[in-house]
């Protein structure tokens, strides 16, 4: 495999420690820097993918959260046509209420779902 050469600048305690871990293993500097890099990838794409997967919940409980303040709302107005004036009133506002959670958690997963990610 073709390598390419990459330049980095260290500190004199950094460079003494790499020297010494690297000659404890019996490996060459270059070798415990790619050892290190090759690591610090693999633990980068794991928490990429964490990340990735916690969003993903997220947005399903917001759509699901979405779903049962829509529900909810509906229940409400569907209920309010026998009630008296004052409920009503209560009524009222309490779907209002919903209905703006709803919007809210409707914004949200629109934002969830502009920033790709799926």
């Amino acid at each position: 495999m073709k390598t390419r050469a990459v330049l980095i600048r260290l500190d004199e305690r950094t460079h003494a420690a790499l020297s010494q871990v690297a000659k404890q293993l019996g490996i060459s500097r270059a070798e415990m820097l790619r050892t290190f890099l090759n690591q610090g990838l693999a633990g980068y794409d794991r928490r990429h993918e964490e990340v990735v997967d916690r969003i993903n919940s997220l947005e399903k409980t917001v759509f699901h959260s979405n779903e049962l303040a829509e529900v909810t709302a509906a229940m409400v107005a569907a209920l309010d046509h026998k009630r008296s004036v004052e409920t009503k009133v209560i009524s009222f506002n309490l779907e209002q209420g919903i209905s703006l959670v709803a919007t809210g958690l409707f914004a949200q997963r629109q934002r969830i779902n502009c920033q790709g990610v799926k």
